[in-house]
């Protein structure tokens, strides 16, 4: 039976509320000021920190199996821990895909002897799964569907097979996760001769592709009377259109990821296709409106969209250039510096990423600190200011586009399940002693269940 005492820590920005938390196999079991030492204990020194929910990163692609060369669980969970996620939920959109329940199994069990932080997996909604739906929905985060298509993974054009696909992912009561594009937008934009990385989101990817595509998704959701949740939303549009649904009655979410408040179209000048990523990043007045969507809580949970490449690939000319940026590594301090800007609230930061980005997914349990939840707890300095360089982060790929950037509230531990797999201040940061926990949806907790409701 594991034992973790966390000593000294604080729950408040000011540091004006200490709290200690005594952790029992797996388990918070006790939360209180100046909780006494006992035998058999592990104790963690907090003083001076901020406890904190470990984070949950509801989208990542780790290319674990198939293209480890570019990551892997081994480098990709230790990347996690070193930004102070605990959980993290995989998109499969490279070959062998979730196709059936045995894909996820083998999945699932070949995860579970290499990753350092807990994980889920989404199944891919495709025609070719569409009669194993209610066999692979026990194994599911939610299901996983391209609309439009991105790296590794064509979208879907017939919408006639997109509301087969919708109606049969709602009969399971799973939620079912979006890439919204219009995929016969971008078989037109995408890959036009003469593009560079300055056109990405104004010809090759326009922002129109994805509020079509989300306009379709409602309706579609609307009908089947299925629960959606829109992953990286990228357009001021988009957010229009999903407000505007939820007040109707449908159970629709979003998220959007770090590059999509951090840049504008202005820095394909200066990063070129270091931030070629799909939906593309648009103009000042949707990074604005997602700032404002994300603080409001329209935006229900922020997540890193964590997609690696090779540099030598990402340096490529544009249309050989594959889309995506890394930065699970740097979660905690992205969105902390947010805080720090004062473009969100300290509360409603650390919601976004713990206790609301578990009640989208229907995880029990997570995203919190009160007794008999699970021990996923990290320890951050919140006066910390440090400048991103890529030798300090521990992902693969070895790049990031925020490199140079001053970012606040670094993770100085992480602890999964009671055991502190992450802990900087030792000579040997990780500990790989103990693997992560592999999580599922439970339906019945997801919004609209009716034994769970979203704040407005």
């Amino acid at each position: 039976m594991s034992k973790l005492l966390i000593k000294g820590g604080s729950v408040t920005m000011d540091g004006s509320e200490r709290v200690d938390f005594r952790i029992v196999d797996g388990r918070i079991s006790e939360v209180g000021a100046n909780l006494a030492s006992q035998q058999g204990f592990v104790e963690l020194d907090a003083r001076g920190l901020l406890v904190l929910p470990a984070a949950i990163d509801n989208h990542v692609h780790f290319r674990d199996p198939g293209l480890t060369r570019k990551e892997g669980y081994e480098t990709g969970s230790r990347a996690a821990l070193q930004g102070g996620v605990a959980t993290v939920l995989e998109v499969q959109n490279n070959d062998p895909l979730l196709l059936n329940a045995e894909r996820c199994r083998e999945k699932v069990e070949s995860v579970e002897q290499r990753s350092l932080v807990n994980f889920g997996i989404y199944p891919n909604l495709l025609e070719a799964s569409l009669k194993n739906l209610e066999e692979m929905a026990p194994f599911a985060s939610a299901f996983k569907l391209f609309m439009g298509g991105s790296t590794g993974l064509s979208g879907i054009s017939d919408y006639g097979l997109m509301r087969e696909l919708f109606h049969a992912a709602a009969a399971t009561g799973q939620l079912i996760v979006l890439h919204c594009e219009d995929e016969s937008i971008l078989g037109r934009t995408s890959r036009v001769e003469g593009l560079e990385a300055v056109d990405h989101g104004s010809r090759a990817r326009p922002a129109v592709s994805e509020s079509l595509s989300i306009a379709a998704a409602i309706e579609l959701a609307l009908e089947a009377k299925a629960r959606i949740h829109v992953f990286h939303l990228s357009t001021k549009r988009g957010l229009d259109l999903i407000t505007a649904a939820r007040e109707t009655g449908l159970e629709i979410s979003a998220s959007t990821c770090p590059h999509y408040l951090y840049f504008s179209e202005e820095d394909y000048a200066r990063l070129g296709t270091r931030i070629k990523v799909n939906p593309a990043i648009h103009g000042t007045m949707d990074r604005e409106a997602l700032l404002e969507g994300l603080a409001d809580c329209r935006i229900e949970v922020f997540s890193s969209d964590h997609a690696p490449h090779l540099l030598e690939e990402k340096d490529q000319p544009y249309l050989k250039a594959p889309s995506g940026i890394p930065s699970v590594d740097l979660f905690y301090p992205l969105l902390l510096t947010l805080v720090k800007e004062g473009k969100l609230s300290f509360e409603r930061a650390i919601d976004a990423v713990t206790k609301d980005c578990a009640l989208t997914h229907g995880l029990a349990g997570r995203g919190s600190l009160a007794p008999g939840s699970h021990g996923d707890i990290c320890l951050v300095d919140p006066l910390e200011s440090r400048v991103v360089s890529k030798d300090d982060l521990a992902s693969r790929v070895g790049w990031t586009p925020y490199e140079g950037m001053r970012l606040y509230g670094w993770p100085v531990a992480t602890v999964v399940s009671g055991h502190v797999a992450y802990d900087r201040r030792r000579p040997q940061p990780f500990d790989a002693s103990r693997m992560g926990s592999f999580v599922v949806s439970d339906p019945s907790l997801l919004p609209g269940s009716g034994r769970q409701t979203r704040k407005s």
